[in-house]
């Protein structure tokens, strides 16, 4: 239960303007007319015009600074951060909430720093960390006075009852609501007393007591009924709906034709949305299962305008439990779903174990015993974490005590009043006694003994009056010192706390910074292991290269320059032709090592500088033997790079796929294109010749196509068709 606007602004008009007189520094008229703003954006508030609500405040902040009207702008302060919470605008609440903390500590204002840690607790309520929602409103208790704060403290109470509730403490939360009922009673506060009756049936619903549950809500409708408070008395009869349906059903239908009625005439999202669900839970139970899913429906779409999840969470568990009963269990499944994310947002132990037993219930129906066995015991341990027998036995005995209290001080008041009346009585019957007495004595003599009595009479009051007039100022001047000397403790406390979390911070930023420098070296230390690392595999990678073409041509050209020697004069012919091949050879191994220290050069790795490459030689070989080359390029590509291994294979690639078309196609044109795929590139070699290349060919140049292609990370395709064949080669990015 947030704290709501109309209360804030009867303060602002009654108690106010009784201390206004004891400023120096600003009028009465000025702070009127702050008041006035501050009342009007209250009402703007509790019309929900909230951003409204947010310019008249901030004109009243700036009034109150330019007048210096501290009091003023401390409320104004505490209502800016109200209406930022009221917005999930949480950027400056706190900051907000201390300055209006502090201005309150200032004047010494009661009010203003309990409002402050009270609205702290709204917000923390409101990102669902119930805890530290708790812990401010203990702090708000200690800072409102008991005797002039007492509706404030009744109201602290019913939210801590409310926050405890969500954390599933029922017995602390029961006893929140009763010491908050006391107090509402005691003031005659009719409307909260209701409020605090329906917050505590809620509980006692929670617990199954349905029947104190049942006479809860009832004493609460009848003291609504009697204030005219329309917009509960909706609400009311919607719980009292949702109770009768599991009991009474006639008498659940009788509750929802007037709760629907209410609904319409207060016209909230949340009461429409109330009076929808319950309507289908009651069509439910006549199996009008159509009706009921489309009032759910409408229920569900006003409780997420409202941002309701409570309720919400509830029409979604509706939907899901109906749309089974339609045999629809996937939509069942979705609905079911879309609850369980509302329970982890609240991290409410009610919602999951509400969930758990239902959806438990689902899957038995379904025959997947394992999951509703899991789902059964989850719902266990969430209900037993929250509900015991030691529980409902001690809110039985709150609420004994609570009952038997009443009935003491109604005991009570009627021995004072009977004692009173035999005083009277007494006193009567003494006076009719005395006048006879005197009736019997001289005229003179009972006008002097009368005048005498009067004398005596007028001299006890005046003593009796001046005597609790003086023990009234000894108990304003004690409890004054009383106020004084907490609020220093209260001073000297937050001193020594502020200075303990300043050491804390001085030393989690040291430890914090070590920790960075530690994880900064290491990251350093593993790249730089990572570089070495991979310089040595390319080292090696290169090696290897090195030693198979040299190797291998070298032994070529050893047999050759042998057997051409032994032969070159009986046939000096085939020696020419096996020295032509040693030239060849020479030559291939020399352009070899030549790509190779070309792809290792930092300057050639863009693939502009491999397409040149490419290119110069595609143009060399090709149009040397008369073929004709179209050799086109992707303009994205040209600025992007590969690695040094990547580069120095992709172009052995192109290179052997060249030559194969020069040795065995016959073509006459030969299409090269590159393209920019999905992280990488695609080459495509397409001739117009009669080679039949295959990616299943067992020659050495294949193999070695694709085994470069393998190492990294590419993939090749030959495609060979009656006009001619395409090799496809694609390559990642790294």
């Amino acid at each position: 239960m947030k704290l709501p606007a109309l209360r804030m602004c009867i303060f602002f008009l009654v108690v106010i303007p009784g201390i206004v007189e004891a400023q120096a520094t600003y009028t009465h008229r000025d702070s009127s007319e702050i008041y006035k703003l501050l009342n009007l954006a209250d009402e703007l508030d509790y019309e929900g015009r909230l951003d409204s609500a947010l310019k008249i405040i901030g004109t009243a902040l700036i009034n109150s600074k330019q007048r210096n009207f501290k009091r003023g702008e401390g409320f104004a302060l505490l209502k800016k951060a109200d209406l930022k919470v009221k917005k999930t605008e949480y950027n400056e609440v706190q900051q907000l909430l201390n300055e209006g903390f502090i201005l309150g500590l200032t004047l010494q204002d009661s009010l203003m720093m309990g409002l402050s840690h009270h609205q702290r607790s709204q917000y923390f309520r409101t990102i669902n960390e119930y805890p530290k929602a708790i812990e401010s409103l203990h702090t708000a208790l200690n800072f409102y006075s008991k005797i002039r704060d007492s509706l404030y403290i009744g109201i602290c109470y019913v939210d801590l009852g409310y926050s405890t509730d969500k954390l599933g403490m029922y017995v602390i939360s029961s006893d929140h609501y009763l010491k908050a009922l006391r107090i509402f009673e005691a003031l005659g506060d009719e409307k909260e007393t209701a409020n605090t009756l329906v917050n505590l049936a809620i509980c006692h619903y929670r617990l199954n007591d349905k029947q104190t549950c049942v006479k809860l809500f009832k004493e609460a409708l009848s003291i609504q009924e009697t204030i005219g408070d329309v917009k509960r008395i909706s609400a009311t009869l919607g719980n009292l709906v949702t109770v009768y349906s599991q009991l009474m059903p006639d008498s659940a239908l009788l509750y929802q034709h007037r709760a629907l009625e209410y609904a319409k005439k207060v016209g909230t999202k949340n009461a429409l949305a109330q009076a929808y669900s319950n309507t289908g839970n009651l069509l439910t139970k006549q199996k009008k299962y159509s009706e009921a899913m489309e009032l759910y429906l409408e229920a569900k779409a006003l409780n997420e305008e409202s941002g309701d999840l409570g309720k919400l969470f509830v029409t979604l568990i509706s939907c899901a439990e109906l749309s089974d009963k339609m045999n629809d269990s996937l939509r069942a499944e979705s609905y079911y779903t879309d609850a369980y994310d509302i329970a982890s947002r609240q991290q409410s132990k009610p919602l999951f174990q509400t969930y758990y037993q239902l959806k438990s219930e689902f899957y038995k129906t379904h025959n997947n015993f394992t999951e509703a066995f899991s789902h059964l015991t989850k719902n266990y341990l969430y209900r037993d974490s929250m509900i015991t027998e030691k529980t409902k036995s001690e809110i039985s005995e709150l609420n004994l005590k609570y009952e038997t209290e009443k009935k003491e001080l109604l005991l009570v008041k009627l021995a004072a009043e009977q004692k009173q009346k035999l005083a009277e009585i007494d006193r009567q019957n003494q006076i009719i006694r005395v006048s006879k007495l005197l009736n019997l004595q001289r005229e003179n003599k009972i006008i002097i003994l009368e005048k005498d009595q009067e004398l005596k009479d007028a001299r006890l009051t005046e003593v009796t009056a001046e005597r609790d007039k003086q023990e009234l100022i000894n108990h304003n001047n004690e409890q004054e010192i009383k106020i004084l000397e907490q609020d220093r403790l209260l001073r000297e406390k937050e001193i020594r706390r502020k200075n303990d979390l300043l050491q804390l911070g001085m030393v989690a930023i040291i430890i914090a910074a070590l920790l960075a420098y530690l994880l900064f070296t290491r990251y350093k230390l593993k790249k730089k292991v990572a570089e070495q690392s991979a310089l040595i595999t390319l080292r090696n990678n290169i090696a290897r290269d090195l030693h198979d073409e040299i190797g291998s041509t070298l032994t070529s050209i050893n047999i050759l320059s042998k057997v051409s020697s032994q032969n070159f004069e009986q046939a000096p012919q085939q020696s020419k032709l096996m020295i032509d091949q040693i030239k060849e050879q020479s030559q291939a191994i020399q352009q070899n090592m030549s790509d190779i220290v070309w792809a290792i050069r930092s300057d050639t790795e863009l693939l502009e500088a491999l397409s040149s490459r490419m290119s110069e030689f595609a143009a060399k070989t090709l149009e040397s033997q008369g073929i004709h080359v179209n050799f086109n390029v992707d303009g994205n590509l040209l600025n992007k790079s590969l690695s040094i291994e990547s580069r120095k294979d992709v172009l052995l690639i192109f290179k052997e796929v060249i030559n194969n078309i020069v040795k065995h196609a016959g073509a006459t044109v030969v299409d090269i294109n590159w393209q920019e795929k999905a992280n990488g590139f695609e080459l495509s070699i397409r001739d117009n010749g009669l080679w039949k290349g295959t990616s299943n060919n067992t020659g050495t140049g294949m193999k070695s196509i694709l085994h470069r292609a393998e190492q990294i990370g590419g993939r090749i395709d030959i495609h060979t068709e009656s006009t001619g064949t395409e090799v496809l080669l694609y390559i990642p990015f790294a």
